[in-house]
């Protein structure tokens, strides 16, 4: 990876969760529609901190969830992250080889990643993949595709935009209210390359991925769904990730301790695999790692585990190790001090 950039909102898109609620109970929301979010915020530790970002569509009087209100939030999105990608990893347009894009639950036609082709005069034969229905798993996802595409084609390079569009995916039945609460208006864009010139100033190295998918069970249909067979799909969809990542990061002393354990809960010391882990669903795993880099500082060497959680229940990741020590300050987390963050 190059470098990646995260959505910086503008200050007319910030909202507290209040002004949020507010809102939309003008708008015409019901009462049981603002009780049931604001307890999904209160009960599950969630919500938004003092302000966010909300789109314009939903701040539109009349919440504008068409085609028009979703285009409103995505494209100034998408389009600045990447151009903030390809310039921080100083790649033009013309360089790209394959452009790849998912979004939680918007997929326009044309696909959002041949939008980006026409708003940076891409070159014809650049390929395009945009990735559906993986919902917010689909941005560590995209890793995996473009590993996939750049290992079959070296020397090669892969814009990859991940975003979660809450226009669209304003809830208005009762189990999709929890959407309303932890997703918000963002998204990133990452430059990845398997050009053998591009590593000397290359981020990170992708060491692996490891896909998993629940979707055999059926009980884990309904991802928003506040129950607990959810939970326990969720959780096994995590455990089995983790653990066919630890065969392959844990040091083999480890790896012969926890396969001699007769303890069924014995759970290995993973700092030695992993020194930093951002897991989010969708975009925000991107946000997690540009908050290390701005606040936290990564050092040569360290590992760093990407998660992402998505429907039916999947559950993806992917591992990098830092090539060279990094504090670089995305603007994004530029807008409150660190005595303000929770």
């Amino acid at each position: 990876m190059l470098d990646f950039h995260c959505f910086d909102h503008p200050e007319s898109w910030l909202w507290s969760f209040s002004q949020a609620m507010e809102h939309l109970r003008a708008a015409g929301a019901s009462e049981q529609s603002i009780r049931e979010q604001e307890e999904i915020q209160k009960e599950a530790t969630l919500g938004i901190g003092p302000v966010t970002a909300y789109p314009p569509g939903i701040r539109r009087r009349t919440p504008d969830t068409s085609l028009g209100g979703c285009l409103d939030e995505t494209m100034p999105i998408l389009s600045q992250c990447a151009g903030k990608a390809m310039e921080a990893a100083g790649i033009s347009p013309h360089e790209v080889d394959f452009v790849l894009t998912a979004c939680t639950i918007f997929n326009p036609k044309p696909s959002l990643a041949e939008m980006i082709m026409h708003e940076f005069g891409m070159r014809s034969d650049c390929q395009n993949y945009n990735l559906s229905g993986q919902g917010s798993s689909a941005g560590v996802m995209l890793v995996s595709l473009a590993r996939d595409l750049l290992t079959a084609n070296p020397g090669t390079v892969a814009l990859i935009l991940a975003h979660d569009n809450v226009t669209c995916s304003l809830g208005k039945w009762l189990p999709l209210y929890a959407a309303n609460v932890p997703f918000r208006a963002g998204g990133s864009a990452a430059i990845l390359s398997s050009r053998p010139w591009d590593r000397r100033r290359a981020k990170y190295q992708l060491l692996h991925t490891v896909s998993v998918n629940q979707v055999a069970d059926i009980s884990s249909n309904g991802v928003y769904m506040r129950s607990p067979v959810i939970n326990a799909t969720a959780a096994s969809a995590i455990s089995t990730n983790i653990r066919h990542m630890a065969a392959r990061m844990l040091p083999l002393p480890l790896l012969v301790k926890a396969a001699r354990s007769r303890d069924q809960n014995f759970v290995p010391d993973f700092s030695s695999a992993f020194q930093h882990v951002c897991i989010h669903p969708g975009a925000s795993t991107y946000y997690i790692l540009a908050h290390l880099e701005s606040r936290v500082g990564v050092n040569k060497g360290d590992k760093i585990l990407q998660l992402g959680m998505g429907p039916c229940f999947k559950c993806c990741s992917a591992v990098w190790k830092a090539l060279r020590s990094i504090n670089t300050k995305h603007p994004c987390w530029q807008f409150q001090s660190p005595s303000q963050m929770p």
